[in-house]
């Protein structure tokens, strides 16, 4: 059996921790974890010192497959840094981008589930990328 998450920004919390109950509890189901734009900060801690932020140093270490999809210039604190434990896609000057709009009142914040939605949740194959690395998507 396999299983794929998704979790949106803050829901990276809720996503990772599925994956982490489920393995517990099914240690033979196969999983996949895929956060958009994930929000990693748990309290102050994390705002003042986003690189030691808890989700860039948990999210993703209990699933099978691992996957951030981020961008760097959003104005959302806590969601511009790759996850150690995620292949990291980063969609910042992704081509798709110049056709992407914004709804009224939102930011880039919502460009990585955009760009997402776009590909059809079809990731560029990088068979050799190790949990941490980025890849800058053309």
């Amino acid at each position: 059996m396999s299983v794929h998450l998704i979790g949106v920004s803050v829901g990276a919390f809720a996503a990772d921790a599925a994956v982490e109950t489920l393995k517990r509890a099914s240690p033979g189901v196969h999983t996949k974890l895929t956060l958009l734009d994930p929000f990693t900060a748990m309290g102050l801690p994390g705002l003042a010192n986003p690189s030691s932020a808890f989700g860039v140093d948990r999210f993703g270490r209990t699933a099978d497959d691992a996957v951030c999809v981020l961008n760097t210039d959003d104005p959302v604190p806590s969601t511009n840094l790759p996850l150690r434990h995620c292949r990291n896609f980063d969609v910042t000057k992704a081509a798709a981008r110049q056709r992407f709009a914004l709804l009224p009142g939102d930011s880039m914040h919502s460009w990585p589930c955009g760009w997402f939605g776009l590909v059809g949740g079809k990731l560029p194959a990088q068979p050799l990328m190790s949990r941490g690395a980025v890849f800058q998507v053309p």
